[in-house]
């Protein structure tokens, strides 16, 4: 059997740390419906007849009316055009008790006659009817410890794997099987820095429970970085379609066009234009004027425009007071999309190590702390002085028996 499907994952539409628009609605969340549009819009030009998502629909379980609006008008695009959609659920849509609804319950309750979508929320084997023929889709929603009653994530884990092989047994052979899922597999990347994801603080399912099956392509979701884990059978994690944090900031964001021809796999990933982010970090420490040096290449930083900047900057003790973090500040605001929170100023006073060897054992209190003063230039110099004499002449008095 011959067809094509999309595999999204990790939409994550919400409100991050970003500003105000014209309308009141955050900025990051617009760009997190734009990305989401960009990819159902895709779907539709390219007539794809089935689109899976990989869970984590929503940043919160608890999504505004503006949230769950956007969603449902990029859903519905999809539905009025014949297109099959299946959603496995993320740990982003489940509550932690189990009778309580998922996050887009009442989109369900709206849609339950509608038999383009079904929305998953347990491991089960679901048959869906395109074009071309049935698909099979096995689901693995993000297992809930408290919701599954299970005392540690090494049972999570095992109940998992046992329901991975218990619905697959199920299976017909003769049909082409999909599976669809939202959590962690061993030897998955996070983020740009390659970090493996620590085992400790949530459930890790073997990857080699899927070998040695014939699912034509394993779709999964939870992880943000787009990646193949396995190439036999394909196991894919589609990642975030926008930039959720900086630890996101040097990955591409998109989803996948798979077609599958018999036992023949293959698939595009394509980009989507989400937010760029930026991170800078200028080491002053050593220059005479800061303020020259990060102006200078501030201006040829064409990657700001319309990015999210965050802003790291390291002074010396000598030359902090040469630097305008407001001319800094306002350069960025004028050419990029907005400055992340407070730029991290560090100023290392490396100028007092520099001078340690002005001190001498015989200087009496009154003289270090003079002298301590005068290499370091510090500010408002006589009241200092004067502050610092009576405070040792203070701790001299009552060190008097």
């Amino acid at each position: 059997m011959k067809f094509t499907f999309c595999h999204l994952g990790d939409i994550h539409l919400g409100s991050y740390q970003g500003k105000i628009e014209t309308g009141g609605l955050n900025s990051r969340f617009l760009d997190f419906i734009k990305t989401f549009n960009e990819a159902i819009d895709t779907v539709i030009e390219k007539k794809i007849p089935l689109c899976l998502f990989a869970g984590d629909i929503f940043r919160s379980k608890t999504p505004s009316p503006e949230e769950l609006n956007e969603f449902a008008k990029g859903l519905m695009k999809l539905l009025n055009e014949d297109i099959k959609v299946v959603i496995s659920l993320g740990n982003h849509d489940l509550f932690l008790a189990d009778n309580r609804t998922h996050s887009f319950g009442v989109i369900q309750t709206m849609l339950e006659n509608n038999k383009n979508i079904i929305i998953s929320k347990q491991p089960e084997l679901l048959k869906v009817e395109i074009p071309e023929g049935t698909v099979q889709i096995q689901t693995g929603p993000y297992p809930i410890r408290s919701v599954l009653r299970l005392n540690d994530n090494k049972e999570v884990s095992k109940y998992v794997e046992d329901k991975i092989e218990e619905v697959y047994a199920t299976r017909n052979k003769k049909l082409p099987i999909i599976y669809l899922g939202h959590y962690t597999l061993s030897g998955a990347m996070v983020g740009d820095e390659q970090r493996y994801v620590d085992k400790f603080t949530e459930p890790v399912i073997n990857t080699s429970i899927f070998k040695k099956k014939d699912y034509a392509y394993v779709a999964m979701g939870h992880i943000h970085k787009y990646q193949e884990v396995m190439d036999k059978p394909t196991i894919i994690y589609a990642g975030s379609l926008n930039r959720c944090d900086f630890n996101e900031a040097k990955e591409d964001k998109g989803f996948l066009i798979v077609n599958v021809d018999g036992k023949n796999t293959e698939y595009e990933f394509v980009k989507v234009n989400a937010r760029t982010f930026v991170d800078l970090r200028y080491d002053l420490e050593k220059e005479e004027d800061p303020q020259v040096a990060i102006m200078k290449d501030l201006k040829k930083k064409k990657e700001i425009k319309n990015a999210i900047v965050r802003l790291e900057v390291v002074l010396s003790g000598d030359n902090e007071r040469k630097y305008n973090s407001k001319e800094v500040v306002d350069f960025i605001n004028s050419n990029a999309y907005w400055i992340h929170g407070a730029p991290n100023i560090i100023v290392r006073k490396n100028s007092i190590q520099r001078n340690n060897a002005g001190f001498k054992e015989s200087m009496n209190a009154f003289q270090a702390f003079e002298h301590y003063v005068e290499v370091n230039k510090v500010r408002h110099k006589e009241l200092f002085l004067q502050l610092g004499r009576e405070v040792i002449q203070k701790c001299n008095e009552e060190r008097k028996p």
